[in-house]
């Protein structure tokens, strides 16, 4: 509705990565991102996973979870291994959505020390002994949205 009334209207300004969107644009790549969720089998009430600092691909994935009718789980970004491990399975998260690094945070790294089934899987086909809700795995670019055509 926002993009139908202010569609040239800018609607997030991510500084740090010198981004700019207008609500037209929010909802055109929101669309492509929640058709993207669904084309890698999420399925209306999976839920999915944000892990990462404050960005404007977090910014997208919120409300292309909404769009895709997934449940978004917010995970502390400075949540290490075991406590990610015991988030993920306490809300039986079915993918994840993260950063590859921040600060001091490896999340990769994080993800392939409670998940070392990630290496070698196939996407959307992960299969872990320890996360067995936890079959896909998307990281976020850092330069720019173009994480989004990626992942599709």
């Amino acid at each position: 509705q926002a993009a139908e009334s202010f569609g040239d209207t800018e609607a997030i300004v991510s500084v740090h990565q010198s981004i700019r969107r207008t609500y037209s644009q929010v909802k055109e790549e929101s669309e492509k991102l929640a058709a993207g969720f669904l084309a890698l089998g999420f399925k209306r009430g999976d839920r999915i996973g944000i892990w990462g600092p404050n960005s404007y691909e977090w910014y997208l994935t919120e409300f292309a979870a909404a769009k895709a009718g997934l449940i978004l789980v917010n995970i502390n970004p400075s949540y290490r291994s075991g406590e990610l491990k015991y988030c993920l399975n306490k809300v039986s998260v079915k993918g994840i959505v993260c950063a590859t690094k921040f600060k001091t945070s490896d999340y990769y790294k994080m993800l392939n020390e409670i998940a070392p089934e990630l290496s070698y899987s196939s996407p959307g086909q992960l299969t872990s002994k320890d996360i067995p809700n936890l079959k896909t795995v998307i990281m976020m670019g850092s330069e720019s949205a173009s994480w989004i055509e990626k992942s599709i």
